[in-house]
């Protein structure tokens, strides 16, 4: 029965391809991702489908907020077990102006680091310094979340490269430690204490 649904979803998957990567679907965006994804999951996901690669990385960056976190969800299914080849994404994704594309970046960038920690020593201090200037970010959960992941990297392999970031990240953590939003103070506080400590290699 599935194969017979996925032979009968097939036409209709690779018309929505078509239309998701070539035309301007206005207030039809959403529903045609939200169709799409479904299809692209009873369809069986293929590591190597660069056509659904290219309809997700065209997404992330659409107008629509539902748009984007459809299509993130769809790159973390696409790129389940290897979720470090979306590290240069996900920094890029990291400059966003956007607080909901910063944050989608901090949760992919706190999956990367907790399955793959050593995937990140060579953008250690990079990373560092994007964290950094999202704590001072007016949404309130990029700042907490940002000091969350900074965090991790004060744990990771390679964290005495962190020395210099870590310095400079305790004034502005002891200013956030006393805001009134528990969320940030307690991770200020937190962060502020792991980056106080030595940094052993």
């Amino acid at each position: 029965m599935l194969k017979n649904c996925r032979d009968q979803c097939r036409p209709i998957f690779r018309h929505l391809q078509n239309l998701l990567q070539y035309h301007q679907l206005q207030w039809r965006e959403v529903p045609a991702m939200a169709f799409y994804l479904e299809l692209w999951s009873c369809q069986g996901h293929h590591k190597d489908d660069t056509g659904t690669q290219k309809i997700f990385r065209k997404y992330i960056r659409s107008k629509q907020p539902r748009s984007r976190e459809l299509a993130l969800r769809g790159l973390r299914n696409l790129y389940a077990g290897r979720m470090q080849l979306l590290l240069p994404d996900a920094l890029l994704w990291l400059q966003d102006m956007r607080a909901d594309i910063k944050l989608q970046a901090i949760h992919l960038l706190q999956d990367i680091v907790a399955q793959r920690p050593a995937s990140i020593r060579g953008v250690l201090s990079q990373l560092a310094v994007q964290l950094l200037s999202c704590f001072n970010e007016d949404n309130a959960e990029v700042r907490w979340r940002s000091m969350e992941l900074f965090a991790l990297l004060l744990e990771a392999p390679g964290r005495k490269r962190l020395l210099l970031q870590a310095e400079r990240s305790l004034l502005p953590l002891f200013i956030h430690m006393n805001e009134d939003i528990p969320n940030v103070a307690q991770v200020g506080a937190a962060c502020g204490v792991t980056g106080s400590r030595g940094y052993p290699v």
